[in-house]
């Protein structure tokens, strides 16, 4: 019995091309880099509104600064 093959790495950007659906690949090939840096400004908003609600609903006496500070941790992956 052999052992399952370990995910591709998350920096691997052949291995991350890969998984894409080829129909979006034309997609964003075919977006100027404005376009493209305007569309990752738009998901990490859309992350932070979301880590932010759900700091809300975790810690509901917490300040307006402590919810986005900890959403900020949370989308950043830091611990601090």
């Amino acid at each position: 019995m052999s052992l399952p093959e370990p995910p591709a790495s998350p920096n691997d950007p052949v291995a991350a091309h890969d998984a894409l659906d080829p129909q979006m690949v034309a997609v964003l090939r075919a977006k100027s880099p404005a376009e493209k840096i305007a569309m990752i400004a738009a998901a990490r908003r859309t992350a932070l509104a979301l880590a932010a609600a759900g700091e809300r609903v975790r810690q509901p006496a917490w300040s307006a600064e402590q919810i986005r500070a900890a959403a900020i941790r949370r989308v950043s992956g830091g611990t601090g």
